[in-house]
């Protein structure tokens, strides 16, 4: 949950939620010590979940181009490599993820 939490919340300003929208979600972090512990998603929860899912569709689904390959980065970091799935555009030297 941390890692699906984290990259959550580092695109939650492209999708326009506020971190109070998503206290719901990082509340199920707050569980036990052990981490094996089950925790329950609640209904507040699973909603902050749909918002997000339903605003990366709304938000994402149309920064492609058709005419651009589709390319795997891989970023490797100290201390864990990273890959994202994106577009390199040429002509403005940006990633479209």
């Amino acid at each position: 949950l941390q890692k699906l939490f984290g990259t959550i919340n580092c695109i939650r300003p492209m999708l326009g939620i506020t971190t109070e929208e998503l206290s719901p979600l990082f509340d199920l972090l707050k569980g036990g010590p052990d981490l094996p512990s089950l925790c329950q998603f609640t209904e507040t929860s699973q909603q902050a979940l749909q918002l997000v899912t339903k605003k990366i569709h709304t938000v994402f689904a149309g920064w492609h181009r058709l005419n651009v390959m589709i390319a795997l980065f891989v970023i490797y970091s100290s201390f864990q490599p990273y890959a994202l799935i994106g577009q390199w555009v040429t002509e403005h030297q940006v990633i479209i993820l």
